[in-house]
């Protein structure tokens, strides 16, 4: 048995924390559930657990950020 772990989290930066909206076992579902709010994506992140690497939807390229959200 294959156990799936959800290491994938998408966030919302809002009022200067972070919130969680949900847990994935890929990059490419955390990204296919981003994109379905395009319209407030300057504001959303992917966090990626194993490698603790945030991710940025940015002019529709997904950019490795520091935890401000600056371009690394």
């Amino acid at each position: 048995m294959i156990k799936m772990t959800h290491n994938f989290r998408v966030y919302m930066h809002a009022n200067g924390s972070f919130n969680a909206f949900a847990n994935f076992t890929s990059i490419q579902e955390a990204l296919d559930y981003m994109r379905n709010w395009t319209d407030k994506t300057d504001n959303w992140f992917i966090y990626d657990e194993n490698e603790a690497r945030r991710f940025k939807l940015i002019n529709g390229s997904l950019t490795v950020v520091d935890s401000i959200g600056s371009v690394i």
